[in-house]
């Protein structure tokens, strides 16, 4: 399956489409079931009222940099959505 959903592309990233795998997206590790009895600390960040992200960096394979980077980003898009733009397009000054 080919997908590249336009919400999702943001101006870092390559427009054209990737094969997605099983797990999700392309790069992504195999999933893996939490252990009977094994302690995860999530975090829970909230971007805007009525929109947040839910991360595990350790299972994520995300280091604390790239999760604040990742949040950046999602951020920026978001405002990007809300203007009525196109992902990353240039606003049109008058």
């Amino acid at each position: 399956m080919w997908s590249v959903p336009p919400v999702a592309r943001c101006a870092t990233t390559a427009a054209m489409p990737k094969k997605v795998g099983a797990a999700g997206a392309p790069e992504d590790p195999p999933r893996q079931r939490a252990a009977t009895g094994s302690v995860e600390v999530w975090s829970r960040v909230t971007l805007a009222d009525g929109l947040e992200v839910n991360v595990e960096p350790g299972r994520a394979g995300l280091s604390p940099e790239q999760v604040r980077a990742l949040v950046r980003g999602i951020t920026a898009l978001y405002r990007d959505v809300r203007a009525n733009q196109e992902p990353g397009a240039q606003r049109q000054e008058p």
